[in-house]
């Protein structure tokens, strides 16, 4: 138990009547460590308490409401920090603009993600847990699979990214032969070409 576990109690449950059972099983702590808890915040000026008959009345005074403010800010700022995602530029083989031309990927492009894709792809290199925490405050767009006559091609889940700018899409194959840290981005535009990019260019998605 920390003083943001307090302070965000007393946020939580100003002006209602509070027992000491009540705060100790929220903060996961005996009730005599909760009172206490409350008590020293009580004495620092964070927060008010008022006891009655029935529990304890809890005020957050302005300090309390600037602590919780300075929290959030911060919080913010990391949070921030996992809404980009950090690659560097690296080559292919050079089979994502065969794929990205497949009538049964084309056609889906255009109704899912709203892009008429320029053939190829943008491959980036990234950390893999980046890439994963990046993809998880993103909704994923399924791309289904598809045969033809020659063969059957793997679904994709697609995320809606900006890079530079730029409206483009992260791919992640069901199948692929890259490493899981290659991060593929699919754009109307040539990315390369609009932003002026090269192996071992630092790049930024957001």
């Amino acid at each position: 138990m920390d003083r943001l576990d307090v302070i965000l109690f007393a946020a939580r449950n100003q002006g209602r009547l509070v027992s000491t059972a009540l705060a100790g099983k929220s903060l996961g702590c005996t009730q005599q460590n909760a009172s206490r808890a409350l008590k020293e915040l009580e004495k620092e000026g964070f927060l008010a308490r008022q006891p009655t008959q029935h529990g304890t009345l809890i005020k957050l005074l302005p300090k309390g409401r600037s602590l919780l403010h300075s929290y959030s800010i911060e919080i913010n700022h990391i949070l921030k920090d996992t809404y980009k995602l950090s690659g560097k530029v690296v080559s292919g083989s050079g089979e994502g603009k065969f794929y990205t031309g497949l009538k049964g990927y084309s056609y889906q492009f255009r109704n899912k993600l709203d892009m008429k894709v320029f053939p190829g792809t943008l491959n980036l290199s990234c950390n893999e847990d980046a890439i994963d925490a990046f993809l998880s405050h993103k909704s994923p767009i399924h791309i289904k699979g598809f045969s033809d006559r020659k063969r059957s091609y793997g679904s994709l889940t697609a995320y809606l990214v900006t890079i530079g700018g730029i409206r483009a899409a992260a791919l992640r194959p069901e199948r692929t032969h890259h490493r899981h840290s290659i991060l593929e981005l699919i754009s109307e535009s040539n990315l390369r070409r609009e932003l002026s990019l090269e192996d071992g260019s630092k790049v930024v998605i957001e």
